[in-house]
């Protein structure tokens, strides 16, 4: 069975790109880098990335249910994409970022600085159960889309 997930971007600009993900029934926001640095638009296929920084942190902070990070495979030109938790852009690393909720400042769309994300960590502890259970059922991939 193959499963799918969606990123839909609704905001991109310089700096960052806003989107809505959908998995199975539920939405999160994610957080990523902007114009020049975001994946292509497209479907790509989901792993779990049992190996790297990441995934030692994570394994400690989430010994009962962490199985590997999530990783989105074979971006032309990119390698390591993760989703994972954090706040500001700057957390990204080139990565997408899983929260419940957004807070757009003052200083929205002016600069680097202008989006912040909340509830990071019990965004990714859903999304990740649900990919997580997407796994053992089949093939997990996910479609980006720029709106």
């Amino acid at each position: 069975m193959v499963n799918l997930i969606e990123v839909k971007r609704y905001y991109v600009n310089d700096y960052m790109a806003l989107s809505v993900i959908t998995v199975d029934g539920l939405a999160f926001f994610g957080l990523e880098p902007g114009k020049d640095k975001m994946i292509c638009d497209g479907m790509y296929k989901l792993g779990l990335r049992k190996e790297g920084g990441k995934h030692n942190q994570y394994k400690k902070k989430f010994p009962q249910y962490h199985e590997g990070m999530i990783e989105v495979k074979d971006v032309p030109g990119k390698k390591y994409i993760l989703w994972h938790i954090g706040n500001y852009i700057t957390d990204t690393k080139g990565c997408l970022l899983v929260a419940c909720g957004v807070i757009f400042p003052a200083s929205f769309g002016r600069n680097e600085n202008g989006m912040i994300l909340r509830q990071s960590t019990d965004g990714y502890k859903k999304l990740y159960e649900a990919v997580i259970d997407m796994f053992s059922i089949g093939e997990v991939f996910a479609r980006y889309t720029s709106l």
